[in-house]
């Protein structure tokens, strides 16, 4: 894959018909690189359909000017509860309605929780899913679960039709790495593996 058109550009034409020295780097000309990238196009070009969603961490608002000093607890709550609201509203109008017999989500970081919610809050959620891939890093502290009010069978599917691949670094092994023993997780946390990678 020719990762190069990921990467910031400099067009020499642009630059001699603007008089801008070519060696300047401007944002409006950068391309940021996404890893993701290389997963999209493999989906696209395998012929799936492909909805991809980035669930930002702030939305500014102007309320935001007036709450500078706003508790940090109830932010990050409106902020979550906002991002299940949207999970919710894009799998009951655009996946749930399509006719598809394969499904998969795949969720990188914090937002793989909003995966996790859906499961937990639409019964029919699992019943529609194929597999569920999930990577998260050692800034998401807390592994997504099946909450305990919901089925056992639940729980089991959910190990059974998940792959969620967490950092080497993450505090899920830190017993296994103190000498303690891997401790193997709960169903509830899905077909949890220890990445070889660290990040976070």
């Amino acid at each position: 894959m020719n990762l190069s058109k990921y990467e910031p550009y400099e067009s020499k034409s642009y630059h001699h018909q603007t008089g801008q020295d070519p060696n300047s780097r401007r944002l409006v000309d950068a391309e940021l690189y996404d890893p993701l990238n290389r997963y999209r196009e493999w989906a696209i070009n395998a012929g799936f359909a492909l909805i991809d969603v980035n669930f930002p961490n702030h939305i500014a608002t102007t309320e935001d000017i007036d709450e500078l000093n706003m508790d940090k607890d109830y932010e990050n709550a409106k902020r979550i509860a906002e991002r299940n609201e949207l999970a919710i509203y894009l799998w009951e109008n655009y996946i749930e309605l399509n006719d598809s017999t394969a499904i998969y989500f795949m969720g990188v970081g914090s937002p793989a929780k909003e995966i996790v919610h859906i499961l937990n809050n639409r019964e029919t959620f699992f019943q529609r899913i194929t597999a569920i891939i999930l990577f998260l890093d050692s800034s998401t502290p807390i592994l997504p679960s099946i909450s305990d009010q919901n089925s056992y069978y639940l729980s089991k599917w959910y190990k059974l039709n998940s792959l969620v691949f967490v950092s080497a670094d993450h505090s899920t092994w830190a017993a296994a790495d103190s000498g303690g023993g891997i401790k193997k997780p709960s169903k509830r946390f899905g077909g949890v593996r220890r990445s070889e990678i660290e990040g976070g």
